[in-house]
């Protein structure tokens, strides 16, 4: 354990790169964190006997990076894509197969490389089986931000609502936007209404390579 290992070096201190969204979410419910102990009421100093230091335990992702900018830290390690702790697995949604891992892995590789460079936070690719109906109900609800249609996957999936964990429906959307810069709004019009947690906007339409993996689905994530 941490602790036992502190304890036969001698520690007193140990320093995380804890950040507000750690302690939030895990306060909240909405995940579990391991670097999060004083914040859910731990005392490490009696429980095991190091003390804590967290410098960033108040700034959020973007503060971080604009820190680490101001430090000269290079652009590569800024910018790097976080990866998931339970790695791969995470980003496969519904059944766990080693199809879909590898179409994760391929998409995954595709998605950094073509995103890269263009200055968004975050991003990763993720696949679950290609199965959806159409909704009218939906469609309506983005009928002004352009020639839009709806569907919902079979799947559900976590997402975020505020400060809170929520499990709901994913929804894809196909057709032409007003005005590009909207596909950021989708979820906002949608989910205010309806027990929704993803929105996927469909960039490019290529067949999937099996009816469980949509390889060929490029998509806008924003929960």
């Amino acid at each position: 354990m941490l602790s036992e290992i502190a304890r036969y070096y001698g520690c007193d201190w140990l320093v995380q790169g804890t950040i507000a969204p750690d302690w939030i979410e895990t306060r909240g419910g909405i995940k579990t964190q391991h670097n999060v102990l004083e914040q859910i009421g731990i005392d490490t100093a009696s429980k095991y006997g190091f003390k804590l230091l967290e410098p960033l335990r108040e700034l959020y992702k973007d503060q971080v990076r604009e820190l680490a900018r101001t430090l000269n830290v290079p652009n590569e390690i800024v910018n790097r894509q976080p990866f998931p702790g339970p790695g791969l697995s995470i980003r496969a949604v519904g059944e766990l197969t080693l199809e879909k891992l590898d179409v994760v892995r391929e998409a995954t590789r595709i998605v950094e490389e073509g995103l890269e460079g263009m200055g968004l936070s975050q991003w990763f690719a993720a696949a679950w089986e290609y199965e959806f109906t159409s909704d009218e109900g939906l469609s309506r609800a983005i009928n002004g931000l352009g020639d839009l249609q709806t569907y919902l996957f079979r799947v559900r999936a976590t997402g975020v609502k505020g400060d809170s964990r929520s499990y709901g429906n994913v929804v894809l959307v196909k057709g032409h936007l007003v005005r590009w810069d909207l596909a950021y709004e989708l979820h906002r019009y949608l989910a205010a209404a309806y027990d929704i947690t993803h929105v996927i906007y469909e960039l490019v339409n290529r067949a999937p390579v099996s009816t469980s993996c949509p390889l060929g689905l490029w998509s806008l994530m924003t929960s």
